[in-house]
């Protein structure tokens, strides 16, 4: 019986749907997304890194006061009218103060800006202006792009808030392109273990996936409160994961202001503040700061915080309301009896910027800003190298066509 004869037909590897179909797209909506938001996320990341000690170098910026011997602190309502008289029609947003001797007090106005000064002789201390006005422009470029004068510029806001969006879609993404075809010791090496001996290609598709693997928890936890920060739907899914019920959406306003008119002046909100901060210490005993937010235009309530660290961690807080015409205390909130969704909210912000965990977490969180960059960076060289392959073999494959027509017909 002669041998089966065996087939020349080419043999073709069969594809599965995963790196047939979804993988490839996959990564051309990354590779597209990542071109499209690149700048942004890359303005956003690299400002974050500039604002990862922006609460410890303030305060080290504005340092300390001298305690004379056998002198009494000036009251509070004294320390804001001097900063009235020394910036006339300036207005008040919050008085802060420290359980520190030896500490100043924080006096803040619109826009956006705090004045230091001695408790004791009244004066306003230089501090370092050129410190804060270079945190509130970095601070205007993170959220807002610069957009307006505002931080928070409508337009600004939004660009920033979509890309957010495409940062954690990015990430996601990428978690899924990252993961090795075929799980082995050298795979896993290869998006592990950063090379400093490669070059060009090699060393970008390795720096890319090792930055991206190293850094992937806390930059999820860094875009999403940001994505949170932006919109109000995430914090709703949070909050509901928690048990809680999020928020009912403002009525939309005509003109930015109350339903059907112009916003209304609020009361004028001048207490006795020697005797409002007393009764709040009284409230929360143990307090390092107290912290009074001024009621905004038309609120019938201020905020005044007690908290019991330093830290910028909120369940070391209470939150007390105070009656915006009487300036009475009306309810006093330890962080343990407020509702599902204010503890959420109050979370946001700390975990984005890493002083949920102190230092340490701010160090975290810069180290993941500083792995945006760097992730944005390599992404985009990498597009770069593949454009220009593609467009390298095209060229070639055009000059081979053309020698082609140009060669004699064999007999």
């Amino acid at each position: 019986m002669p041998a089966p004869i065996a087939s020349t037909a080419p043999t073709t590897r069969r594809r599965g749907l995963w790196t047939g179909v979804v993988r490839p797209t996959l990564f051309w909506l990354h590779l597209v997304t990542g071109v499209a938001a690149g700048a942004v996320v890359l303005i956003m990341s690299l400002t974050g890194v500039l604002l990862t000690y922006q609460r410890q170098i303030t305060t080290w910026s504005t340092g300390t006061v001298q305690v004379p011997a056998g002198a009494t602190r000036l009251p509070l309502d004294t320390l804001v009218a001097r900063v009235r008289l020394a910036e006339p029609g300036v207005k008040v947003t919050g008085v802060t103060v420290r359980d520190e001797p030896n500490a100043p007090v924080a006096v803040g106005v619109e826009p956006r800006r705090t004045i230091a000064l001695d408790p004791y002789t009244g004066a306003v201390l230089p501090g370092s202006p050129d410190v804060r006005a270079f945190f509130a422009a970095v601070e205007r470029w993170h959220r807002s792009l610069a957009t307006g004068p505002s931080v928070r510029d409508p337009l600004g806001v939004k660009i920033t808030g979509a890309s957010n969006l495409a940062f954690l879609f990015l990430l996601i993404s990428g978690a899924f392109l990252w993961w090795p075809r075929k799980v082995s010791r050298r795979s896993l090496r290869a998006v592990l273990v950063p090379t400093f001996r490669a070059r060009g290609r090699a060393r970008d598709w390795n720096w890319h996936h090792v930055m991206g693997a190293w850094t992937a928890p806390v930059m999820l936890l860094v875009v999403f409160t940001a994505a949170m920060i932006s919109y109000a739907w995430p914090a709703a899914l949070v909050i509901r994961a928690f048990g809680g019920e999020p928020p009912k959406a403002e009525a939309p306003r005509e003109g930015g202001g109350r339903p059907g008119g112009a916003r209304p002046e609020g009361p004028a909100f001048a207490p006795d503040l020697d005797a409002l901060f007393a009764k709040a210490g009284a409230a929360a005993p143990g307090w390092k700061q107290l912290q009074l937010r001024y009621p905004a235009n038309g609120a019938k309530t201020a905020t005044l915080t007690a908290s019991a660290t330093a830290s910028n961690r909120p369940d070391g807080r209470t939150t007390l309301t105070v009656d915006a015409r009487s300036a009475e205390i009306t309810k006093v909130q330890p962080y343990a009896k407020l509702p599902v969704a204010q503890k959420v909210r109050s979370w946001v912000r700390p975990v984005h910027t890493g002083e949920a965990a102190g230092v340490v977490g701010q160090t975290l969180a810069g180290l993941a800003s500083a792995a945006g960059v760097g992730l944005v960076w390599t992404g985009l060289a990498l597009t770069l190298r593949r454009l220009l392959a593609r467009a390298r073999r095209r060229a070639l494959e055009v000059v081979e066509d053309g020698e082609d027509e140009r060669r004699p017909v064999a007999a």
